[in-house]
């Protein structure tokens, strides 16, 4: 699974697509992705869920809670400056 998003970056007069972030999502296993959530609003006031998310699910039933980081460009936090834990997973369920 991967996150792009649209912006100029320095020294770019236009701006352009940029892949920010990759999960191994199928957890090695082969575990295909068949729908994608990115809510409009964070999940939580507090804990684990006051972040911006996808939210995954896999032909397995699995589904998984993925932490979106934001480029520095975007005036969001900085992606190198984040530490996100287990890959980013921040949630995960087995069917």
């Amino acid at each position: 699974v991967a996150v792009y998003h649209i912006y100029r970056a320095h020294g770019h007069r236009r701006p352009q697509l940029h892949q920010t972030q990759g999960f191994d999502a199928s957890c090695d296993c082969g575990d295909v992705a068949t729908v994608a959530y990115v809510p409009e609003n964070r999940l939580a006031q507090d804990g684990a869920l006051n972040n911006e998310v996808m939210i995954v699910g896999f032909a397995s039933g699995r589904v998984a809670v993925f932490k979106i980081l934001m480029p520095d460009s975007l005036g969001r936090t900085n992606v190198s400056s984040e530490k996100a834990t287990d890959g980013g997973v921040l949630l995960a369920s087995q069917p």
